[in-house]
């Protein structure tokens, strides 16, 4: 598999998560990790989250703009996304992503003078993708490890891959 097949995958397992946890650095130089919404993955595969301009998740930005993103589904599919994250404020593009279930976080809906957009912009991924064909594999090879007390034996090519951009 090539980096650009790796990287389609990468993004096509992104796009399965509805909410990751994104990390950022905190002013005492530790990380803070919090849940958030995934409103948009854009034409560029830039991630773009919803939230307050006075959240924490926007003044850890003025510490360092370095972030990561992380998503599981169980035991199916997990990734992870290195970056940069930043604060913009472009009501154009806050309006054309809005959902309604937002409404219930700023008292005058998209229209709410507190709320703003944070971009993600991965340069960097991994994913693990235990799912489909591979699921079944999986479970073959692990059945078959417990009967035989051998090691599992996958090609991990086709679970995992480092990614790039």
């Amino acid at each position: 598999m090539d980096n650009q097949e790796k990287e389609k995958k990468l993004f096509e397992i992104l796009h399965e998560f509805k909410v990751c946890m994104l990390t950022t650095h905190d002013q005492s130089d530790g990380f803070y990790s919090r849940p958030m919404a995934v409103a948009e993955i854009d034409e560029d595969d830039d991630i773009w989250f919803i939230t307050n301009k006075r959240s924490e998740q926007i003044k850890v930005l003025d510490v360092s703009d370095e972030a990561l993103i992380t998503a599981q589904n169980g035991f199916t599919t997990s990734l992870t996304l290195n970056g940069q994250a930043e604060e913009v404020n472009n009501l154009s593009k806050l309006k054309s992503i809005w959902k309604s279930a937002y409404d219930v976080w700023f008292e005058d809906g998209m229209e709410d003078p507190e709320a703003t957009l944070i971009r993600f912009t991965a340069n960097s991924g991994e994913y693990w993708d235990n799912s489909g064909m591979m699921k079944i594999k999986y479970l073959i090879e692990t059945t078959k490890a417990k009967v035989t007390g051998e090691k599992v034996k996958l090609n991990s090519q086709e679970m995992n891959a480092k990614v790039s951009f």
